[in-house]
């Protein structure tokens, strides 16, 4: 019985943890005017990235963003020619990618196409590399510990979880320079620290 209501407690907190990440979800507020393209984030994002991007994968426009509790700003897209493009606004909490359109008449977009990443958390903690993942698709998520020779020292997939927390000890990787590598099949996040 007391299995069962730890592990009911334990689900409770999970969806509250994602509940309140995206009740509070640090989405960027886009909404479009004319050839005006009006952002605002909010929530206590501190920097951000605003980028768009022609089908080509070249950079139209790029802008950083500090903020305090709020920030907006208005973006005038007027010089581009007409066509589709690719908004990213990268914050410190997510990544929301938005297909646009730049028409004569203005910039048009359908919320529907956007799409939310969530960046994962990796750290070091009493001798455990630590994972942090929100997960809201469910996918597939691999963890690839690679040593500088670029050979895998550790490797592990987390199958269809949407919150991962977990710590790893790996006794059996030796002690150095490692990248690690954190894939959820639409993103790859790495970062690079001693084990």
């Amino acid at each position: 019985m007391k299995t069962i209501k730890s592990v009911l407690i334990s689900a409770a907190m999970s969806l509250l943890f994602v509940n309140t990440a995206l009740a509070n979800n640090y989405i960027p507020v886009i909404k479009v005017v004319d050839h005006k393209l009006h952002l605002s984030l909010d929530h206590g994002s501190a920097k951000a990235a605003v980028k768009i991007q022609d089908l080509t994968g070249a950079t139209v426009l790029e802008e950083n963003v500090v903020a305090s509790e709020q920030f907006e700003s208005v973006f005038s897209l007027e010089q581009l020619p007409q066509g589709a493009y690719i908004l990213t606004v990268i914050s410190e909490h997510q990544e929301m990618v938005q297909p646009i359109s730049i028409t004569n008449e203005g910039v048009r977009m359908d919320e529907n196409q956007r799409a939310a990443y969530f960046p994962a958390s990796v750290s070091k903690k009493k001798g455990k590399l630590n994972l942090s993942l929100l997960n809201p698709t469910r996918s597939d998520v691999q963890l690839i510990v690679m040593d500088m020779r670029g050979n895998i020292q550790f490797q592990e997939t987390i199958e269809g979880e949407a919150i991962i927390e977990k710590g790893y000890k790996l006794k059996q990787v030796p002690n150095g320079f490692y990248t690690i590598i954190v894939d959820n099949g639409k993103r790859v996040y790495t970062k690079q620290m001693t084990l």
